[in-house]
């Protein structure tokens, strides 16, 4: 199963577990660049303290304890992915890593990306 189907079930997983309606819809609408830019700039650099971020995580959705092994294994392989260490997965485009892009041009360069077809 490729990387973007299983963000498809996390967000499916999301919606069936959370409480909190503003958050649901956030996760509802949210897309897989947006997923892959917060994965890096917010997770990636904390990937130390996801012991930490995934129960704050968990506070602000509003789900119970027995989802959370399940949620942390979805945070762990975006970060894995993210971080490239994922098996056989592709390179991550710049306008996911870059630490010195603004949003505008991230997406400006991730719809040009689309335009020829992804990656």
């Amino acid at each position: 199963m490729d990387i973007e189907k299983k963000f498809e079930n996390f967000k499916k997983f999301v919606k069936d577990i959370a409480r909190n309606p503003e958050v649901l819809a956030e996760y509802e609408n949210m897309t897989w660049f947006k997923l892959q830019a917060l994965a890096y700039v917010l997770l990636l650099p904390n990937r130390g303290r996801l012991d930490e971020i995934v129960p704050e995580m968990q506070e602000k959705i509003e789900f119970d304890d027995e989802h959370l092994s399940k949620f942390r294994r979805y945070i762990d392989l975006f970060v894995e992915y993210i971080s490239g260490e994922a098996p056989s997965q592709p390179t991550v485009p710049e306008y996911i890593t870059s630490q010195n892009m603004e949003f505008q041009e991230r997406m400006r360069l991730y719809m040009e990306d689309e335009e020829e077809g992804g990656n």
